[in-house]
C-alpha cells in the first residue's frame, strides 16, 4: 500500500479535501474507496484540459460529476476509460494502484463500465444481439445459437424488470428503454465483479434525453445498484438530477476541482456557485429584443417530434445563438429548418417568400439560399474517402462542367484559392480529407458551404474540437458573411463561443424558448446562469 499512500500524498496539495468514509465498526480502519483518480493533468496542444484534478468514489455510492462545457469532465472520464493518457496522475481501485491508461481488458477485470450519451446501441440489430455483442465478438468458432441468445436476453430483461422483447429493434424503444438496454449491457459486461458487490458504472450524460418520469426510473436504478454495492458515477449538466440522485458531487471548473460536496447538505444555488465560480445571482431573463436589422427570416410554429412549436425572427446580417443545457431540443432547430428531420411542421418566410417546413428538403433549402454546417463533421460534414478539393467542390461541381466534361484545371485553381482564403492548411486540393487536423477539417467544411454565399447560414457547434487559432478564423469567416447581409443561426452548448460570436442568444429550457440575452447582458456567465435557473424552473413547473 506504500505506492497507494504516495499517490494520495502526491495529489493532496492539488485537490480540495473530500469527506472521508466512516470507519468500519470493529476494525478501526476505513474501507478503501472504490476508485480514486488523483492529481490528473492533461494538455491538448497549448490548452490545459485538466490541472491536478482528483475524484474519489466510495463503495456503494452514487457520485455526481458536474461542470460547464469545457470544464474537463469529458477529459477526466476519457482518462478513466483509458482513451487519454495523462501527463500526470494516479489511479487506485479498491486501494490498489493501477497503471494509466487502463486497457479495455483491465477495465473489465476491475468491473469499470461506461454508458455514454449516445448509448452505443446498433439500431439495425435486435435488443438480444445488442446485449450479446461482446460475447458474440469474442466467441471462438463461427456457430451462434440465436435461439440461446434470445432466450438469455429474455431472462436478462426480466431480471431487470424491463418490459421489452428480445426481438425488438432499439429504434422501436422509448428513450428510457434504450438507456436501460445500454446499462444492462454495461452491467453484464462486469457481471462477476458486480455480483460480488463491487464495480463502477459510469453514466456519462445518459439521462440527458429522458423525460422526467424516465429520469426518475433511471435514478431509482442507480440507487438500487449503489445499495447492492456497485458504485455509480453520474456525469451530468443537470443540477436537480445530481442533487436528487447523488450522495456526493464533485464540480470541475477550468480543469480543476472546484469542490466536492455532500448532496444532502447542498442546494441549487450553492452548486451553481461552484460551477460558475461565484454565487448565482439569479438575475431575471432579459426580454427577447432583436437588433434593428430588416427582417430576413421569420419562423412561425416551427415544430418537430417532441418539440413544441416556436416562433422567432432573424434580421439580415444578424447572428443569433440557440442554447440550453445538454439534452434540450434547440440543437434540432437548424435541421428542422433545413428539411433534414422528418415530422417537421411550421412556416418559414424567407426574404418575402413563404415555405412550408413540411415540404422543405436539403435540395430545396440549397435552392432557396439556406445552408447547414452540421455538428458531426466526421459523419455528416465530409466524405472521408474523397480529397480535400473534392469535398470542397461538391456543392458547385456543376459550374465546372462544359459539354459534359469536367474542367479539372479550373476546378483545382478555384478550390485552391478557396482553401487559401479560409486558411486551410495544407491548401492542397488532392490531399486526403483525413490528413487534416480537426480545426482544418472544420475550416474546410465551413469553406465548402460559405463559398455559396447563402442568405441563411445554419450552424451546429461550428467550432467543436478546434484549436483557438482555428476558432478565431472560423469566427472571422462567419462575421464576414454576416457583414454582407447573411442571417446566421448558431446552435451550441459552448457559452463562451455564443457570447463572443452572437448579438442575441435564445435560451431553451423544458423544450421551449424561455428567454433571450442581448447587449451587455450577453456574457458566458450570464448564459450559463440563465440555463441553470430556467431549467430548474421548467422542471418544477411540469405536472
Amino acid at each position: 500500500m506504500a505506492n497507494a499512500d504516495g499517490a494520495r500524498e502526491a495529489a493532496a496539495s492539488r485537490a480540495p479535501r473530500v469527506e472521508q468514509p466512516v470507519a468500519v465498526p470493529g476494525t478501526g480502519a476505513a474501507p478503501a474507496p472504490r476508485v480514486e483518480l488523483l492529481g490528473v493533468s492533461k494538455h491538448f496542444g497549448g490548452a490545459q484540459a485538466l490541472s491536478g484534478a482528483s475524484i474519489t468514489i466510495e463503495r456503494g455510492e452514487v457520485h455526481g460529476l458536474l461542470g460547464e462545457n469545457g470544464s474537463g469532465k469529458s477529459t477526466l472520464i476519457k482518462v478513466l476509460a483509458g482513451y487519454h493518457t495523462p501527463e500526470a496522475g494516479h489511479l487506485l481501485v479498491d486501494g490498489q494502484p493501477e497503471r494509466l491508461p487502463l486497457p479495455a481488458e483491465r477495465l473489465r477485470d476491475l468491473g469499470i463500465s461506461f454508458v455514454h450519451q449516445d448509448l452505443g446501441l446498433i439500431d439495425s440489430v435486435t435488443v438480444a444481439e445488442n446485449l450479446a455483442l461482446r460475447e458474440i465478438a469474442t466467441r471462438p468458432g463461427i456457430f451462434i445459437s440465436w435461439r440461446k441468445v434470445h432466450r438469455e436476453a429474455t431472462a436478462l430483461l426480466a431480471r431487470y424488470r424491463l418490459d421489452v422483447g428480445s426481438q425488438s429493434l432499439p429504434s422501436e424503444l422509448t428513450p428510457f428503454q434504450r438507456a436501460m438496454v445500454a446499462i444492462i449491457r454495461a452491467l453484464e459486461g462486469i457481471g462477476e465483479v458486480k455480483s460480488a458487490g463491487k464495480g463502477l458504472l459510469v453514466l456519462d450524460e445518459a439521462m440527458a434525453f429522458l423525460a422526467d418520469h424516465e429520469r426518475a426510473l433511471l435514478a431509482s436504478t442507480a440507487r438500487e445498484l449503489a445499495a447492492g454495492g456497485t458504485s455509480v458515477l453520474l456525469v451530468s449538466h443537470d443540477l436537480d438530477d445530481a442533487l436528487k440522485v447523488c450522495d456526493r458531487i464533485t464540480v470541475l471548473r477550468d480543469g480543476r476541482v472546484a469542490g466536492t460536496v455532500d448532496a444532502r447538505h447542498t442546494d441549487r444555488a450553492q452548486l451553481a456557485g461552484l460551477i460558475l465560480g461565484s454565487p448565482s445571482a439569479g438575475h431575471p431573463p432579459v426580454p427577447a429584443v432583436r437588433q434593428n436589422q430588416a427582417t430576413a427570416v421569420s419562423l412561425t410554429g416551427l415544430s418537430g417530434r417532441g418539440l413544441p412549436p416556436i416562433s422567432l425572427e432573424l434580421g439580415a446580417g444578424e447572428i443569433v445563438g440557440l442554447t440550453g443545457l445538454a439534452g434540450e431540443s434547440f440543437a434540432r432547430i437548424p435541421y428542422l429548418i433545413y428539411g433534414d428531420e422528418p415530422g417537421a411542421e411550421g412556416k418559414i418566410e424567407f426574404y418575402g417568400q413563404a415555405y412550408s417546413v413540411s415540404e422543405m428538403s436539403p435540395v430545396r433549402a440549397l435552392q432557396a439560399g439556406i445552408v447547414l454546417v452540421p455538428g458531426d463533421r466526421q459523419r455528416q460534414g465530409a466524405v472521408a474517402s474523397l480529397s480535400i478539393g473534392e469535398n470542397a467542390a461538391l456543392p458547385r461541381l456543376r459550374e465546372f462542367f462544359r459539354r459534359g466534361r469536367l474542367r479539372g484545371g479550373e476546378l483545382t485553381a478555384a478550390i485552391t484559392e478557396l482553401l487559401i482564403r479560409f486558411q486551410v492548411r495544407p491548401a492542397d486540393p488532392v490531399a486526403p480529407m483525413g490528413t487534416l487536423s480537426g480545426g482544418n477539417q472544420q475550416k474546410a467544411i465551413i469553406a465548402k458551404w460559405l463559398q455559396l454565399e447563402p442568405r441563411l447560414l445554419l450552424l451546429d457547434e461550428p467550432t467543436v474540437g478546434v484549436d483557438v487559432g482555428s476558432r478565431a478564423q472560423i469566427f472571422e469567416a462567419i462575421r464576414g458573411l454576416a457583414a454582407h447581409g447573411t442571417a446566421v443561426l448558431c446552435a451550441s452548448n459552448d457559452y463562451a463561443q455564443l457570447a463572443e460570436l452572437c448579438g442575441r442568444v435564445l435560451i431553451f429550457a423544458g423544450g421551449q424558448l424561455r428567454a433571450a440575452l442581448t447587449g451587455p447582458d450577453l456574457t458566458k456567465q450570464a448564459i450559463l446562469t440563465q440555463c441553470l435557473l430556467l431549467s430548474g424552473e421548467a422542471r418544477r413547473a411540469e405536472p
